[in-house]
């Protein structure tokens, strides 16, 4: 019986001097493990809701593309902006939107569009 060994790499983490402690260390298998990760299981946990990710970049919908009603889940993300006193909520430079916050917890917010 044979073992193999695996490991995992974040995006940061694909160096050259990574792939050699890997190969001395006998790995035979590498997962790349991304940052879209999280937004693909994030998205999976909400279906059977339309959910709207993209699965290769770090993006968001334009603010336009939002509704009244839509929820928008935000974890781990720079560049999201939230005025609770004029409920706007603003992405990366985009225009200001309204919205509700639901929950607010460090590293993470929920909010509906108003």
């Amino acid at each position: 019986m044979t073992m193999k060994i695996g490991l995992g790499l974040y995006r940061e983490s694909l160096t050259p001097d990574n792939f050699r402690f890997a190969r001395q260390a006998g790995a035979t298998h590498i997962v790349a493990h991304l940052t879209n990760y999280f937004r693909g299981r994030a998205a999976y946990h909400l279906y059977p809701h339309n959910v709207e990710f993209d699965p290769r970049e770090n993006t968001v919908p334009p603010a336009n593309a939002l509704r009244p009603g839509d929820f928008v889940v935000v974890y781990q993300r720079r560049g999201i902006q939230f005025n609770a006193d004029e409920k706007k909520l603003r992405f990366e430079g985009g225009a200001p939107i309204s919205a509700e916050a639901i929950l607010v917890e460090p590293g993470a917010a929920l909010f509906r569009i108003m």
